[in-house]
């Protein structure tokens, strides 16, 4: 049984103060917002798809907590507020009557592997043209527009990310590598997925966007770094504390294994570049 409160939540248009949305969630407003706004990148709802023209407004919309209750009768709860509001004359965007949520068993027994393994290939085949492809990127471009959502999202990205969270998934990182096969399994992802096609079209977006322009400017911004005397003391004494608090990462001689499985990863590395320059040779 869960006990954490639920909190029964509205979504409004900010132009009028008309409650489009009646929703329910365990976690934050803010970062429930910051999921619904997520989503309206790829509409697939009534929902979403009133999110996105606000988005596409320059707009984001209101959300307000209009009742917390016990976990065990959040269902009954938000049906009441859905009916409440529905009879008060509201368009409500809700596609369902409530009480179902989005992680419950019903929604675990009506997506199976099959079915989603299904959606998944409609949406990778629906997005997979150019068009399609530019109205997602213009899509995403959009919310970072909303007055606001960078603010959001910063605060929410330091709230996950302090010294206490990185030092634990730092400890588990440590535990994982220890296992037996660990870093055979990670060579052998990394050789299967940077396969020669994608070494090739990453070459040519790598030689785009580093063109001489940008080459310049990238070397002045690293000259003038260097040559800034307060930025390089500063460097000097943060790594002076690290050594001193024993913070400095030790390097440890490969092992005779180790010297082995990293001359097979570079030389496949090797091999893929350059079966992808020939590739990219014969296109032009």
């Amino acid at each position: 049984m869960n006990g954490n409160p639920v909190h029964i939540y509205v979504l409004k248009d900010p132009r009028d103060g008309i409650v489009r949305y009646v929703g329910k969630t365990e976690c934050a407003l803010k970062k429930r917002l910051v999921h619904h706004l997520h989503s309206s990148k790829k509409p697939a709802d009534h929902k979403a798809r009133w999110m996105a023209k606000l988005v596409r407004d320059g707009v984001t919309p209101i959300i307000e907590s209009i009742e917390v209750c016990p976990f065990e009768i959040w269902q009954e709860r938000e049906c009441f507020w859905i009916k409440k509001y529905r009879d008060d004359g509201f368009d409500l965007t809700n596609t369902a009557e409530g009480g179902k949520g989005a992680n419950g068993e019903l929604m675990r027994a009506i997506w199976t592997p099959e079915r989603r393994r299904k959606w998944g290939e409609a949406v990778s085949a629906r997005n997979s043209s150019d068009e399609a492809r530019a109205r997602l990127r213009e899509s995403g471009k959009a919310v970072w527009e909303v007055p606001g959502y960078r603010e959001m999202q910063s605060e929410i990205h330091k709230k996950g990310h302090t010294p206490e969270t990185r030092n634990a998934a730092r400890l588990i990182l440590a535990e994982t590598r220890k296992h037996p096969g660990f870093q055979d399994r990670v060579n052998a992802g990394s050789a299967a997925s940077w396969t020669p096609e994608r070494l090739a079209r990453r070459s040519i977006i790598s030689k785009n966007c580093w063109n001489d322009e940008r080459k310049k400017q990238h070397s002045l911004t690293i000259s003038a770094q260097k040559n800034d005397p307060e930025k390089k003391a500063a460097w000097v004494k943060m790594m002076a504390d690290k050594r001193k608090n024993g913070e400095m990462k030790k390097r440890v001689p490969l092992s005779e294994e180790g010297r082995k499985r990293r001359s097979i990863q570079q030389t496949s590395v090797m091999a893929a570049r350059r079966a992808a320059k020939q590739q990219q040779q014969a296109v032009q």
